[in-house]
């Protein structure tokens, strides 16, 4: 439910990534950013603009949860195997998502001055539909994996200030990688999946530090 009403701010921090108009408008203020995301869409078009993709994954997981169908993530054992076999479990779930979150992606920027945005079968006819399938997948495999490792060190402690610790540490090392992620689907033009380290160097050479984490306030309260 949380992750539902904090929604919003995902679209903001995709479009603080890209610098898209509304963010130049809002001057990355989030009380403007959020009443400038509302007046321009409300509800369905502004703040839940590209939720359908997620709902529908997280609906299928549910339906599975009901069934008995459990993730591997889910077992409780130790050890190297089940530290590859988890790794492996959300390089898997990452592929099967990546098309999803690609359309959410998309669907989630301010392109203009209005509320206006795409459906997802002319995003993804834009895009084309092979590489809503691959774009930023190299990042989006790096970013999971890097917040995997270290949620698993937050489930190993119930000492509260190091879970603190540790889930502001997975979001300070995947950050970087979401954000290559969310410029190579809004920016590829041709390429079938974008090259995240050329992302990085090159927002790095222009941007510095602040480049690699822009949009990391909304994306750390959502």
């Amino acid at each position: 439910m949380y992750a539902f009403l904090t929604y919003p701010l995902d679209v903001i921090k995709t479009n603080r990534i890209v610098g898209s108009q509304l963010t130049r408008e809002a001057g990355e203020n989030l009380p403007r950013e959020l009443v400038s995301v509302y007046e321009r869409g409300a509800m369905q078009t502004g703040f839940y603009r590209g939720l359908a993709p997620i709902a529908f994954f997280v609906g299928a997981r549910g339906v599975a949860s009901t069934l008995g169908i459990r993730s591997p993530l889910e077992a409780s054992s130790a050890g190297s195997a089940a530290w590859l076999q988890s790794h492996a479990t959300v390089a898997a779930a990452t592929l099967l998502m990546n098309p999803l979150i690609n359309l959410s992606t998309m669907k989630q920027i301010f392109r203009g001055s209005g509320s206006e945005s795409l459906s997802y079968s002319k995003l993804a006819s834009e895009a084309g539909m092979a590489r809503v399938f691959t774009l930023g997948i190299t990042a989006h495999l790096v970013r999971n994996a890097l917040l995997w490792q270290t949620i698993s060190l937050y489930d190993q402690t119930s000492y509260e200030p190091a879970q603190l610790l540790f889930g502001l540490g997975a979001l300070l090392v995947s950050h970087p990688f979401e954000v290559a992620r969310v410029l190579i689907v809004n920016g590829e033009k041709s390429g079938m999946f974008g090259s995240t380290s050329a992302t990085l160097k090159t927002l790095y050479a222009s941007e510095g530090i602040a480049g690699l984490y822009k949009g990391f306030i909304p994306r750390t309260i959502h």
